[in-house]
């Protein structure tokens, strides 16, 4: 990574480790303990987030090799499946498995907020803006224009 995009990086994954810390916090502060949120793929997707996301800027302090990209891509999926599926089926009024949203605390409702959508989005852009593809992909072939000479005796 260019020490020009360094400092960028690390910013913004110090930004989803804090967030991944202050979802669960504020989400453990309601009715749900910390160990009765652990079995949710939200905390689970999350939590990897997190730990990638400080692994990966601990990295780029020290200017060491980036995570693997398959591990970052993988990571960022689940993440992404977690907010996607938050917002679509069950946080959505129209959908058939919309749950009922219970009157939250303000606590819990921004914890809710940081886990489903504040993560998500700030994990695709750490994927979209820093991720590399691997060194060995090879680059797509030119395009060349198609001949315009004959293709045979008439």
């Amino acid at each position: 990574m260019t020490p020009r995009r360094r400092r960028p990086a690390i910013l913004l994954r110090l930004a989803v480790v804090l967030a991944v810390l202050a979802g669960i916090v504020l989400t453990a502060l309601g009715p749900a303990t910390l160990t009765g949120l652990l079995p949710y793929f939200t905390i689970q997707s999350n939590v990897a987030v997190g730990v990638l996301a400080g692994y990966a800027a601990w990295c780029a302090l020290r200017g060491r090799p980036e995570p693997p990209s398959v591990l970052k891509g993988a990571v960022t999926l689940y993440i992404t499946i977690t907010g996607t599926v938050y917002h679509l089926v069950l946080a959505n009024p129209a959908s058939p498995f919309a749950m009922a949203q219970p009157d939250r605390q303000p606590g819990e409702w921004w914890g809710n907020q940081f886990l489903h959508t504040v993560v998500p989005l700030l994990a695709i852009a750490d994927w979209a803006l820093f991720d590399r593809p691997p060194a060995s992909a090879d680059p797509p072939a030119p395009v060349r224009p198609a001949s315009r000479e004959p293709t045979g005796s008439g």
